[in-house]
This record gives structure tokens, sequence and C-alpha cells, in this order.
């Protein structure tokens, strides 16, 4: 793949190196993985605010994100969020894990 890149890169193909090299470096082997976890929990979290859209409280046929303003239901689905993700500090590491990788692709880019 990183040989196909060259081919369409020209005369940048040493700035594709190095960009490749520093993604690699901070983190770029763990990639798939904590891509993986980040989209298992937007699962979860999806189902919790699916689930979330079905309540209705007051028991008057309407359901209650319907009834409330556009600041209230964010914090509502919010709260749902917090609550469906088991374990946050697993999912705040891939997430800044993700974040690194990224950055260090530009920082080299940005210093080639």
């Amino acid at each position: 793949v990183a040989g196909l890149l060259l081919c369409f890169f020209g005369g940048t193909f040493v700035a594709l190196i190095a960009a490749f090299e520093a993604f690699r470096t901070m983190g770029g082997e763990k990639l798939l993985e904590h891509w993986n976890y980040c989209v298992q929990q937007a699962r979860v979290v999806q189902g919790a605010s699916a689930k979330d859209d079905t309540v209705d409280e007051d028991k008057d046929g309407i359901a209650d994100v319907d009834q409330i303003t556009a600041e209230e239901l964010t914090q509502r689905k919010l709260k749902v969020a917090m609550v469906a993700i088991a374990e946050p500090q697993q999912l705040q590491m891939a997430v800044g894990a993700l974040w690194s990788a990224c950055l260090a692709v530009l920082g080299t880019l940005k210093l080639q």
C-alpha cells in the first residue's frame, strides 16, 4: 500500500515516509484495536440513545424527547451517553492514542 502511495506522491515521497513513520511510532500499531473499541462504544451509545427516545415518563403518550427543548435534549443525550459507556478510561485512552497519532503526522508534515 505504501509503495502505491509513493507512486502518486511524486517528489514528496520523503514526507510520506516521515509521516508514516511518525504515525507508526505514535500509536499506529494499535490503530485498528483503538478504532474498533471507539466504534463499539459508539454503537453502545447509539443503542442507549434509541432506547431513551422511546421513554415516556409522564405517561401522556408522547416521548419525552419530543417535548423538551434542544438544550435539554442535548443535556439528556450527553447524560445517556456517559451512563452507557462502561469503561470511560479505556475510551479516553483509545481516543487519545488516535489523536496523538494524527497529531504526529500533522506535525511531521508541517516540518517537512
